[in-house]
């Protein structure tokens, strides 16, 4: 990973490729404008760089994922997708995912102007509206934890009004 302008970013562009060069530049008249982004470039896809990202995205209050090419069934990009299965480990933070460029058209300093916006409208929007998350990290087949999931819930909120089942089950191959 390339981290540009992150130490003190609220939150961050994840990019990669030539997108990269389009999204520092953005990020510097963002900066000049006082919004507190910064860009992180993935160089390596395989292996995922997992606990470096990690830590690059630790204390940030959203990241805006751009891919270049449609990970089919899950209404995102594939960086986006492997992100998404940090949002845990990452403590809940908003993903939003951004497909641009197909068919190697440019990805443009509006369009990322544009990411930026909303990526930070995101990480505003949660502490504006009053709400909190708390992630757990939980084995959802397992009674045990589910029940230490609602434990965690009850722990933080002082109740628990409703439970929604939307977990999938990734076996290896």
């Amino acid at each position: 990973l390339e981290e540009y302008r992150c130490e003190d970013a609220d939150y961050v562009i994840l990019t990669s490729g030539s997108a990269a060069g389009t999204a520092k530049t953005v990020v510097d008249v963002k900066r000049a404008d006082g919004h507190k982004v910064g860009l992180i470039k993935l160089r390596l896809f395989r292996p995922f760089p997992e606990e470096r990202l990690l830590q690059a995205l630790k204390g940030k209050k959203a990241v805006g994922v751009i891919d270049r090419s449609v990970c089919f069934g899950w209404n995102c990009g594939p960086i986006a997708a492997e992100v998404r299965v940090l949002q845990t480990k990452a403590g809940g933070l908003p993903i939003l995912s951004y497909i641009d460029g197909l068919a190697n058209l440019d990805i443009t300093i509006e369009h990322v102007g544009r990411i930026v916006d909303e990526t930070a409208a995101a990480a505003a929007g949660i502490t504006a509206r009053g709400g909190r998350a708390v992630a757990a990290c939980v084995d959802v087949a397992s009674p045990d934890g589910c029940a230490a999931l609602a434990r965690r819930a009850v722990a933080a909120f002082g109740r628990l009004d409703a439970v929604v089942h939307a977990a999938g089950v990734v076996r290896p191959a």
